[in-house]
């Protein structure tokens, strides 16, 4: 069955719209729906088709662009941009890279770079698990508090953006502590309440202004500001909002509250996996013990729970096999105990790497999130625009 791609050509010229309409036709293991722009419509245009790739010839629209091309990604960020321009000067070269543009070509791309760009576009939907599976959601859960569940989640979203260099979000589902915003230092415009009260007319778009995106790459969809807002995030919305993330980004990593509300079930419903986090003192067992009993009598799945031990207390009675024998699943991952960068990368709004380079829990979680993203997750075939030009 073919592979089916909608491409959309930016130009004021009808012949060069049917030009690569012809030469799409021919690439054999692909449907391509071409359809022609204006430089007036195109962004809008980008939005309704959902292109996958754009074709967009700057020469035409000297001076502005590079800055529609740029609105373009910024619509549709996955979206494979051709920029097309005779002029090659140092300075246009620079302002294409910065617009978004994949590919820069100095004249109409031939057959030979169409097909390297849907091939691509094929290899993005098959890493992010297949067009109609989406992007992988990871949850994380600490039935008691204090186990280092949101550094966890937060440095779990940055070594996986950092490993595939792919899109990341972490979701802020504590939405009472909101210390996501507070881990990664920064004040947020927006948060989930302005998503989920906008439900109804949310795109694309809107979804992504919301977030914030760190100087680390990953996006962050922050808790709402005030305390008595935490109520009104409501289940059947998060729902939505998770279901329009999965589709966006390849990447999803959701940070929850210790109680076992609404939000945090819809959270370990979605979650592709889910990581439960304890330290070995019996009251936190005891907490996931009686999680893991209460998702059984809900009727939900477990299997895709894995126990994360961390910050082992040298000086409890109870051990790792202890542990694993309580409740009854192996310990999937063990995180070592550094209290000293943990708790100085929080004061500081830092990733534990910026904290400690050298620092054995990032090193722990880097692993883990290797392991998520498969092969490392580092394409060491493809070099880029930058290997291309230089």
């Amino acid at each position: 069955m073919n592979e089916k791609i909608t491409a959309l050509v930016v130009t004021h010229d009808d012949t060069k719209t049917d030009a690569l309409r012809s030469t799409f036709g021919e690439l054999r293991g692909f449907d391509v729906k071409v359809e022609g722009a204006k430089f007036t419509d195109c962004v809008a245009r980008t939005r309704q088709l959902a292109a996958d790739v754009a074709i967009v010839f700057l020469e035409e629209q000297p001076g502005s662009g590079t800055i529609i091309l740029e609105d373009m990604k910024k619509t549709r960020e996955n979206v494979f941009a051709f920029a097309v321009s005779s002029e090659r000067s140092a300075e246009d070269i620079v302002k294409a890279i910065r617009a978004g543009a994949d590919e820069l070509l100095s004249e109409m791309p031939t057959q030979e770079e169409l097909l390297k760009a849907l091939v691509k576009i094929c290899e993005r939907r098959k890493a992010a698990g297949g067009a109609d599976a989406g992007g992988q959601i990871f949850t994380v859960h600490a039935p008691h508090q204090g186990v280092g569940s949101t550094t966890y989640a937060v440095n779990l979203a940055v070594e996986l953006r950092a490993a595939t260099g792919s899109d990341v979000v972490l979701v802020d589902l504590d939405l009472q502590c909101a210390d996501a915003s507070v881990y990664l230092n920064f004040k947020p415009d927006y948060s989930i309440l302005d998503v989920c009260q906008s439900v109804d007319k949310m795109d694309n778009a809107f979804l992504q202004g919301a977030m914030y995106e760190h100087e680390l790459g990953v996006r962050v969809l922050a808790a709402p500001a005030n305390i008595e807002d935490s109520e009104a995030v409501g289940a059947a919305e998060l729902e939505r909002v998770l279901n329009m993330l999965r589709k966006m980004y390849p990447y999803i990593v959701l940070d929850t509250s210790s109680h076992l509300n609404e939000v945090s079930l819809v959270a370990m419903e979605h979650g592709d996996k889910v990581f439960l986090l304890t330290d070995n003192m019996v009251a936190s067992v005891r907490g996931v013990q009686r999680l893991l009993d209460t998702l059984e009598r809900l009727g939900i799945d477990s299997d895709r729970f894995e126990v994360v031990l961390n910050k082992p207390v040298s000086r409890s009675e109870v051990n790792e096999k202890d542990v694993q024998e309580a409740l009854k699943r192996p310990v999937a991952h063990k995180l070592p105990l550094d209290e000293a960068t943990a708790v100085l990368a929080a004061n500081q709004g830092a990733a534990l790497t910026k904290a400690n380079a050298r620092s054995p829990l990032a090193e722990a979680i880097r692993v883990i999130a290797r392991k998520l993203a498969g092969s490392d997750g580092v394409d060491k075939e493809s070099k880029g625009l930058f290997g291309r030009l230089f």
